[in-house]
């Protein structure tokens, strides 16, 4: 279709509808630079966070911790549920300790109980 065949009616209709795009497209244009104007303000004034440091807890403390347990509990042994409940520590840490620096400081007597050796 092209703009000879339109009426005068039509393309009166597509006169204004053609206004009317022109219009948007300059108040888009101002909306995007308000929005590019606003990015590159916020660029300066970012701040950078930096990572909090924990404090992390003196080595061997785990060990000692579990034998001191170990030496007080009578002669059934303890589970690795309670010793880790009663040092507040995780319970594969436990299990990780019993595997690795405990394997000849505590003897195991049952699944996941252990005595002081």
């Amino acid at each position: 279709m092209s703009l000879i065949d339109l009426s005068s009616r039509e393309l009166s209709a597509f006169t204004s509808l053609h206004k009317q795009r022109n219009k948007l497209k300059a108040k888009l244009a101002g909306v995007i630079a308000q929005i590019e104007s606003f990015g590159s303000h916020r660029e300066r004034t970012i701040t950078v966070k930096t990572k909090k440091r924990t404090r992390r807890g003196k080595h061997g403390t785990l060990g000692a911790g579990i034998l001191s347990l170990l030496k007080t509990a009578d002669g059934k042994g303890l589970h690795i549920d309670i010793i880790a409940k009663k040092l507040n520590r995780k319970k594969g840490s436990v299990y990780a300790w019993f595997y690795g620096a405990g394997r000849k400081k505590a003897k195991k007597i049952a699944p996941a109980t252990y005595i002081s050796a």
